[in-house]
């Protein structure tokens, strides 16, 4: 019995870290906005690369949609000039998602590090507790 438990509580281990491991992988597909000249962003990825397609809204303030249109092939997008937009949205239609405020230097691309750091500690506190519950039992 007891051989049984060290042998489940390592797959349980291996698992958590496999799914840990590839959480922490997914930052190979961060989107930043980068304003290239006045007007002129491009959307990329953080590896250098550029989806093939994005869309790019325009909100104000208040968070109003002023204005919605596509990336091009190299990843860039022109912001018409009779658009008056506080805060730029770019979505690569995969889930990947970049926020700019309009004039800021870099974008907020929504950098994930706290989630995956809150969601390991989930896990290594449920282990924790399967853990002592194990013992508890053992000891009956």
């Amino acid at each position: 019995m007891k051989n049984n438990t060290k042998r489940t509580n390592t797959v349980i281990m291996i698992v958590m870290m496999i799914f840990i491991l590839s959480t922490t992988f997914s930052f190979a597909h961060k989107m930043t906005v980068t304003e290239i000249e006045d007007g002129k962003i491009q959307v990329l990825y953080g590896d250098g690369s550029f989806p093939t397609f994005g869309e790019v809204v325009l909100y104000t303030e208040d968070y109003i949609e002023v204005y919605r249109g596509n990336i091009n092939e190299e990843g860039i997008f022109i912001i018409p000039q009779e658009v008056n937009a506080y805060l730029l949205v770019a979505n690569d239609g995969m889930g990947h998602q970049a926020r700019w405020k309009i004039g800021d230097n870099t974008s907020n691309e929504g950098t994930n590090v706290i989630k995956v750091i809150v969601i390991a500690m989930i896990f290594v506190s449920v282990a924790g507790l399967y853990q002592i519950k194990l013992k508890k039992k053992a000891n009956l």
